[in-house]
Formats: C-alpha cells, sequence, structure tokens
C-alpha cells in the first residue's frame, strides 16, 4: 500500500504539471506565432505600398517636368517667329538674317530651371536654331554635341520613321548613369515644312531626382524610351534585364538577375512616350524581419524555461490570481511593480498607459487613411485610377469616402500672392499651414449643401473635389459652385491675405469623369492671361470662345505704330493706337486664347523690328521693351505696357527732333558770329536760352562733336582760307577769325592741321 501510494502521488503530480505546462506554453506561443506571422505580413505590405507611392511620386515629378519640356516644344513649333524662319532657302541663309538674332533672344526666356539646351531643326534646311546662334547642322554638332554622342546616332535622332502621339523621349548620350535627357516634338503644318523641336533636361537635375527619391539604397530606377531602350538608371544594372518580358502597366512582377531575386514594378508615362521602372531586391523586404525573427526565438526558449518552472509551481501549490498578473505585467512589459504602492492602482496605471498607446496608434493610421484619401483623389484627377466604373460607390468607400450622388465639379485654385503680415508662411517653409487654411475654409462652405476634398496638385495649387446631393440641378450645382469659389477667395482674403484665383469646370457623372472635370478646369486656369489674377474664372465662359485673328495686316500695324513713333501726332495717344492694331488683328471678346497670344508675339515682334529701324536700339537695351512686354500678365497689363512704351518712345523722338533744332540754330550761330573771341559755350546757351551744358551735350550727341570743338573748327577753315588767298600778317588773321592773339592762333593751329600757320602759307603759295 505504501510503495503503491507514492506512485499514484507522482503520477498525479505529472499529469498536473504536464496539462499546465501544455496550457502555459501553448497561449504565449500561439500570440508569438501569429504575431511573427502578422508582422511578416504588415511590414512586406507596408514596404510594398510606401515603395509604391515614393516611386509613384518621384516618376510624377519626372513626369511633371517632361510634360513641361513637352508643352515648351509644342510653344515653339507653334511660334509664328519659328514658323517664318521655315520660309527661307539655304541660299537666303548664306548670309546673316535679322531672324536669327530674333530667334535666339526668343529662346533664351525658355531656358529655366531644369532645362538644359534647346534648339530647332529644320530638315529641308539642314540648319538648327539653338540658344547660341543658328547654325548648319554639322557645324552645330561638332560645336556642342561631338563628346557626347556620334554624329550618325545626332542625325538618327530626327530621322526616326515612326512616332507615338506622345511626345518622343531620348538620350542625347550612352552614359545611363549621367544621362542626358532631351523631349522630341515633330510638327508639319499644312502647307508647310516639317520643324524639330528638342529640349534637354539637365542630367545634373535628374541625378538630383533619383538621389531624393524616398526608397531604399539597394533598388534601381530605371527610365525605358518607347523601344525598351534602357535611357537612364540610378545605379548600374543586370545586362540580362530586358523591359520586353513584361506587360507594362502600373503592376508588380518578380524576376531573378544572376543571384538576386528582384521586385519589379512599372509605371508609364503620361507625358512622353516612354517608361519608368523599379526594381527591388527581395531581400529588402525581409532584412527587416530579422531582428523580429531573432526576437521570436528568444521569446519561444524563454516561453518554454517559464512554462515549465510556472507549472512545476503550480503543480506543487495554489497560487494568487492577482499577484500572476503582477508578475506577468512585470515580465512582458516595461512597467516594474514596487511592492510599496497599491496593486489595483498599479494595475489601472498600466491599462490608462496601453489605452493612450492604442489613442496614439489609432491616430496614425487615421493619418495614413487620410494620405491614402488624398492619393486616391489625386489620381483620379490625373486619370490614372484604374476601377471597375461598374460599381464606383465601392471604390469610394474602400478609401472612406461616401458619395451623396455620383455628379462632381472641380474648383481649381491657384495662390497668388499672401500677405506676409496676415500669415508666416514663405515658399521654403511647410505648405501644412496654407494648406489647412485652404482645406478648412473650402470642405466647410461645401458641406452647406453638398460635399468637398481638397488636393494638393502642385505647389502653390490646390483642387477642390465637390460632390453634388442627389436633388441637385446641373444649374444649381454651377451656380453653387461658383457661390463657394466666391466666398472662399473673400474670406481667405480678408482674413489670412491670401490672393487666389479660381477656375471651375462644369459637372460631370462618374469616377472617371472627374479627370474630365479636372482637364476642363486646367483649361479654363489658362485664360487668367485674359481675365487676370485674382479673379474667377467658369468653363462656360471659356468653352465657346473660338480663333479669330488676322495676321495678313500686320505690316498695316506696324505702319500705324511707326507713324504714330514718329510723326507723333497730337491729335492721337498710344491707347488710340493700341485699339486700330487689335481692331485689324479681329482680336474681341470671344476670342480663344490662342488668339492673344499670337497678338502678343506679333506686336512685340513688329515693335521690335520697329525700334531698331528707327535707331532707337540704345533706348531699347537700356529699357527690355521686348522683355517687358513678354512678362506682362495679364492681357490687359500687356496692353497698358504697350501703351506706356509707345508713349515713351514717341516723346523720345519728339526729343530728338527738338535737340536736332537746337542743335542746327547753334551751328548757323557759330557759322555768323566766329569772328567774335568772346562767344563761347555759355554765351550761345544764353543766346539760344538753353542750359550751355544740355547744348553741349546734345550738340556732341547730334553732331558727333563737342560745341567748343565745332568753333575751333569753324575758325581754322576760315584762317586757311585768309592764308591761303590774302596777304594778311599772322596777327590781322588772328583778329579775322576771331582768336585773341596770335600765339594763340599758331597753337590751336598746330593742334589741327600739324604745321604752323606760316609754314601752311609757304606751302599752299609755293
Amino acid at each position: 500500500m505504501n510503495k503503491l501510494f507514492p506512485k499514484l502521488f507522482i503520477k498525479k503530480i505529472f499529469w498536473k504539471f504536464f496539462i499546465s505546462y501544455i496550457i502555459i506554453f501553448a497561449i504565449p506561443f500561439s500570440a508569438i506565432l501569429v504575431t511573427y506571422i502578422t508582422a511578416q505580413k504588415t511590414i512586406r505590405n507596408e514596404i510594398i505600398h510606401s515603395s509604391s507611392n515614393s516611386l509613384y511620386q518621384f516618376f510624377s515629378v519626372v513626369d511633371s517636368r517632361l510634360a513641361e519640356m513637352a508643352q515648351i516644344n509644342m510653344s515653339l513649333l507653334n511660334s509664328p517667329l519659328i514658323k517664318q524662319y521655315s520660309y527661307h532657302t539655304k541660299e537666303e541663309l548664306e548670309f546673316p538674317l535679322f531672324e536669327s538674332y530674333e530667334l535666339k533672344e526668343f529662346l533664351k526666356p525658355f531656358k529655366q530651371g531644369d532645362i538644359d539646351d534647346i534648339f530647332i531643326y529644320y530638315p529641308h534646311l539642314e540648319q538648327i536654331v539653338a540658344l547660341y546662334g543658328c547654325l548648319n547642322s554639322k557645324t552645330f554638332y561638332d560645336a556642342y554635341y561631338k563628346d557626347m554622342l556620334t554624329y550618325r546616332k545626332f542625325t538618327d535622332i530626327f530621322t526616326i520613321p515612326e512616332r507615338s502621339l506622345k511626345p518622343t523621349l531620348l538620350s542625347l548620350n550612352s552614359d545611363t548613369g549621367n544621362a542626358t535627357l532631351a523631349i522630341l516634338v515633330s510638327q508639319k503644318y499644312p502647307g508647310w515644312e516639317e520643324m524639330i523641336s528638342v529640349v534637354s533636361f539637365n542630367p545634373n537635375s535628374l541625378k538630383k531626382l533619383f538621389k531624393s527619391a524616398d526608397f531604399h539604397s539597394n533598388s534601381v530606377l530605371m527610365i525605358f524610351d518607347n523601344k525598351n531602350k534602357l535611357l537612364a538608371s540610378s545605379q548600374d544594372i543586370s545586362p540580362d534585364f530586358n523591359l520586353s518580358a513584361y506587360e507594362g502597366g502600373n503592376t508588380l512582377y518578380y524576376d531573378t538577375f544572376g543571384s538576386e531575386r528582384y521586385v519589379i514594378q512599372v509605371f508609364s508615362s503620361r507625358a512622353a512616350d516612354c517608361v519608368y521602372v523599379s526594381a527591388t531586391p527581395s531581400s529588402v523586404f525581409w532584412s527587416t524581419l530579422t531582428h523580429i525573427r531573432f526576437i521570436v526565438i528568444l521569446c519561444t526558449l524563454l516561453c518554454m524555461v517559464f512554462s515549465f518552472i510556472t507549472a512545476y509551481y503550480l503543480a506543487k501549490q495554489n497560487y494568487s490570481p492577482i499577484t500572476s498578473i503582477l508578475r506577468t505585467i512585470s515580465n512582458k512589459t516595461a512597467y516594474v511593480y514596487d511592492r510599496k504602492n497599491n496593486e489595483m492602482e498599479f494595475i489601472n496605471n498600466v491599462l490608462k498607459n496601453c489605452m493612450e498607446e492604442i489613442h496614439q496608434l489609432n491616430n496614425r493610421l487615421g493619418t495614413r487613411e487620410e494620405r491614402e484619401r488624398q492619393d486616391f483623389l489625386l489620381h483620379a484627377l490625373q486619370g490614372s485610377y484604374l476601377s471597375n466604373e461598374q460599381f464606383p460607390d465601392d471604390v469610394f468607400l474602400q478609401h472612406h469616402i461616401t458619395l451623396l450622388s455620383d455628379w462632381f465639379g472641380v474648383l481649381l485654385i491657384q495662390v497668388e500672392e499672401i500677405d506676409r503680415l496676415k500669415i508666416p508662411y514663405t515658399k521654403e517653409e511647410n505648405t501644412a499651414l496654407l494648406s489647412f487654411i485652404l482645406s478648412n475654409v473650402s470642405q466647410e462652405l461645401c458641406a452647406l449643401s453638398h460635399q468637398g476634398f481638397l488636393i494638393n496638385i502642385a505647389p502653390m495649387q490646390y483642387a477642390c473635389i465637390v460632390n453634388f446631393n442627389r436633388n441637385c440641378e446641373k444649374k444649381d450645382g454651377l451656380d453653387y459652385m461658383y457661390s463657394v469659389a466666391r466666398q472662399c477667395s473673400g474670406f481667405i482674403q480678408q482674413h489670412f491675405g491670401i490672393y487666389t484665383t479660381t477656375a471651375l469646370s462644369g459637372m460631370h457623372s462618374g469616377l472617371s469623369d472627374i479627370h474630365t472635370a479636372y482637364k476642363e478646369a486646367v483649361y479654363t486656369m489658362k485664360y487668367r492671361f485674359q481675365y487676370g489674377k485674382n479673379s474667377i474664372i467658369t468653363y462656360a465662359m471659356v468653352q465657346n470662345k473660338t480663333f479669330h485673328y488676322n495676321n495678313s495686316t500686320d505690316s498695316k500695324s506696324a505702319q500705324i505704330i511707326m507713324e504714330y513713333i514718329k510723326k507723333g501726332n497730337s491729335c492721337s495717344a498710344g491707347r488710340e493706337v493700341v485699339d486700330k492694331t487689335i481692331a485689324l488683328a479681329g482680336i474681341n471678346e470671344n476670342s480663344a486664347l490662342e488668339s492673344l497670344e499670337f497678338f502678343r508675339y506679333d506686336t512685340v515682334n513688329s515693335l521690335s523690328k520697329i525700334i531698331y529701324e528707327a535707331g532707337f536700339r540704345h533706348i531699347e537695351e537700356k529699357n527690355d521693351f521686348t522683355g517687358q512686354l513678354l512678362k506682362a500678365e495679364p492681357f490687359n497689363d500687356f496692353l497698358e505696357t504697350l501703351i506706356r512704351i509707345l508713349d515713351m518712345l514717341r516723346d523720345y523722338s519728339k526729343t530728338i527732333k527738338e535737340s536736332n533744332t537746337i542743335c542746327d540754330r547753334a551751328k548757323t550761330f557759330i557759322e555768323k558770329n566766329y569772328r567774335n573771341p568772346n562767344i563761347n559755350n555759355t554765351t550761345i546757351g544764353e543766346t539760344l536760352r538753353i542750359s550751355p551744358s544740355y547744348l553741349s551735350q546734345m550738340f556732341r550727341e547730334q553732331k558727333g562733336i563737342a560745341l567748343i570743338d565745332y568753333l575751333y573748327k569753324i575758325r581754322i577753315r576760315k584762317a586757311k582760307e585768309l592764308l591761303s588767298g590774302s596777304s594778311l600778317t599772322i596777327e590781322e588773321v588772328a583778329a579775322e577769325t576771331g582768336f585773341l592773339s596770335s600765339s594763340t592762333l599758331i597753337k590751336i593751329f598746330k593742334k589741327s592741321e600739324g604745321i604752323t600757320p606760316g609754314a601752311y602759307r609757304k606751302l599752299k603759295q609755293s
């Protein structure tokens, strides 16, 4: 009996220990395992998601630069000055042309920011117009691109057989790590020769964009052209990499190059015919888990030891639940229990701290949701969000947006000026304060009857998407958008000193038409040149504008301007002259923006020719009239600047005429009174009732000689006549010609003629 009892006792203790051990070990081990698996998936998804956002933001910046370069190309090819140059023949280009200088000066304002070079190629002339002048294509290559690529590759740039509807992206050198990217646009108008415009991107700016990409250092960012040729990359990539193996589009691929496995992301450009690609080593995703894996193994071992000790202790005796909780808290967290304090207070404080940490975590999650919502709305505006249009509400619900209806409109807000006394904001500082003000004001005004979402789409530019309620009629919706724009502009101007220009789109239905509304707002914003800054422009105001421009009357307009400047008719003013030129060009209130641009450039071109033909080049170099006119915005400011310049040129022409008249009177006075030894600058000025210093300066400018030198010139000429044709003495000749003494005559005569009066007489009478 005594032998059996110990066996039963030991068996009971064993099973109690075993069951306790399994229960105690299973709970924390399961929690550790679930935590590890969840962390693995979360970290992987977070890295991929953050990588996609970072890459998309990087490629969006590059795309925006390419879009600006493409816009410059189109502006150049549509310029009348560029088109006019194509009318010349090769024989005409053998002699210097005024248009060459005009083209060079015309291209200079476009070279700014990240632009490295600009040139236009005329295939039928084999001529290149660039910032450095107008050169033969071979001469231009030898001067500027000989060290970058061969001449054959240089000429192949202009002989691409097939071009996409988008502008062509190409590289002007073969170094992908220091690539010189360029946008090429070809244009051929009916009845005109082909013209090719090339704008290159500064390689240092591209390298800075690569370095500034918020991404892993081991990743490679690449840019391919439409033929899957690598143009630029942030790092060296395996030669086995072939873009044609992927379908393209915003998709993830997995592939192995050498001994490394990569995650490939492909983005198609919207601005040019090219593709952006990123290659990220898969090891990047797992390096973050190395520390967690070590902690999991360590915690598992500790859990085994802790479970063994706890199970043995529980098997031997009973335990206090509160004491166990305190020990668990002390072992699993950074909170240490002091036995001097109350146990329940300690547990209460621990719970409060845990709730505070949960609250902070929720705030971070809310910030992340807001960032994802902003990215989704930005993609919807840009038309880059691919979704199932059959269930648009589900797409918005995924981003925590509840739609009132499927009708949308867009308010495009351009911040023009900020009163530094009312808001402490500069371009170098964070834009959070400006975004906060505009977001709260616009969204609160929209929420009165509908709802709105503000997105920062560019520096100092914002777009507010208005979602209308289901009962809103189209006319009421457009009126409401205008009311919101007016109230928002007035409120932020009065209270914060923020001056804005607002462009309103029409109303559209569906997720895809948000992009349509945004394009309408962007198109409307261009008419800021016509309506001016700090205005509210609706799409209805500009959509029916047509192209009205009569360029056949340019010579007549130039004649009117020339006549006004030279004759200075007092019955007319500069405003009347400008009104006549506008009427001749056919410009009216219903003219499209292109009409105004054409009128501006043609007027500037005509005025430049008139200034040079009239001999006013020095006043142009001093005042830079051309630069003032090209920078003047809006259109009314351009007209006012033009009127001011015309009046200035007219006054200057009038002053020149008056000065010529006064100088002729001074010349006549000297020729009649040269015998008077007392005449000088002062006596001549007093006689003509004009300041002597001003008279002397004006006489030198008009006649090319100083006033007193002209007096001596007349006296010497008369002295030479008397010396050669009379027997008067030197003293008598000096008295007859206005010199105070014979010594003065001899001194001035020798200085002027190189010999004395006596020697001159002997030479003439011999």
